[in-house]
């Protein structure tokens, strides 16, 4: 009778481990799953952590198109070039603040999809194949959202740039008519 640590088991087993591909091991190599498993959790946290950070800094961007939006939904009371002047000050603060939050949306978002698309090895040294183009499209969407929405707030900062210049032309005038 052999003893049962002389058995060389050759049975197979047919596995699959969420973002893995379909993985076929002997028993021998069972003893890797848990860090196989690691390594996918640490991974999915990261993932998870950079699309939490995406989502904050895109959420940042529509408080501040938000609150540029509505000082450029407001009437002007202008009675003075001061007020102007002011009113022209506040307005490139807003935008200011509008940009540096979409340039930080789109820094987060490509180097989030630089990292999707990057290739990956495992512990072996083996090229890990991951099927993230779910997410590259989710973050590009995001992208093309603040984008879209940068572009019609510029546009309305446009109309409201050329409207503080006439009242500057107006208030301009009317010092110089008066002198």
């Amino acid at each position: 009778m052999n003893d049962p640590g002389e058995l060389k088991c050759t049975r197979r087993f047919k596995m699959t481990i969420p973002g893995w591909e379909l993985l076929y091991c002997d028993e021998s190599h069972l003893a890797s799953l848990p860090q196989k498993e690691a390594e996918l959790s640490k991974v999915t946290a990261e993932n998870e952590e950079r699309c939490r950070m995406l989502e904050e800094h895109a959420e940042g961007l529509t408080r501040k198109t938000d609150v540029l939006l509505e000082s450029l939904c407001t009437d002007l009371m202008m009675n003075d070039l001061a007020a102007v002047e002011s009113e022209k000050s506040n307005l490139e603060e807003k935008v200011s603040a509008m940009e540096k939050t979409y340039e930080s949306v789109t820094s987060c978002a490509s180097s989030f999809i630089e990292d999707l698309s990057a290739e990956e090895m495992n512990v072996h040294g083996k090229r890990v194949v991951r099927d993230y183009m779910a997410g590259i499209i989710h973050v590009r969407e995001q992208l093309s959202a603040a984008r879209e929405r940068r572009k019609r707030c510029l546009e309305l900062v446009d109309v409201r740039r050329l409207k503080l210049q006439q009242f500057t032309q107006l208030f301009t005038c009317e010092n110089d008519a008066q002198q």
